[in-house]
């Protein structure tokens, strides 16, 4: 979304109460927009290590399947493209300091890695959360 908001206002000196409220109201507008945008997915995933993971503590979620450090989950349904998904992601089980990364392979997929101390990582009991929007 790009935004209507005029970083140039008010003016210094003399602003207008026009320029003023015309700025407050796209500000307005798009905070609404935003705050209109429902998640298409969300969940917590636990690996058992490899191949396919439970998905029953998520929503909007077709499969998870793992292979190593590298989740692969399928959505139930398509976002608008292949560059709208926004994923807010989250590790846990205390495996420390983490460079983990996630990548919208398709309008369905998203790939999520757990990378530890640069090297990724394979063990089971790896879980990760995970919120999905739609951008598009």
């Amino acid at each position: 979304m790009t935004s209507s908001i005029d970083v140039t206002k008010p003016v210094s000196g003399s602003p207008t109460t026009s320029s003023v409220r015309a700025n407050f109201q796209a500000a307005s507008d798009e905070i609404t927009a935003l705050q209109a945008i429902a998640p298409v997915a969300f969940g917590h995933i636990v690996s058992d290590g490899s191949g396919a993971q439970d998905v029953s503590n998520c929503v909007g979620v077709a499969s998870c399947t793992i292979s190593g450090s590298n989740f692969l989950v399928t959505l139930s349904n398509a976002v608008a493209g292949t560059d709208t998904m926004v994923i807010t992601t989250g590790a846990g089980s205390g495996i420390g300091v983490r460079s983990d990364t996630v990548n919208q392979t398709s309008t369905t997929v998203f790939e999520y890695t757990i990378v530890l101390a640069g090297s990724a990582v394979t063990t089971s009991a790896l879980e990760f959360h995970f919120v999905v929007m739609d951008a598009g």
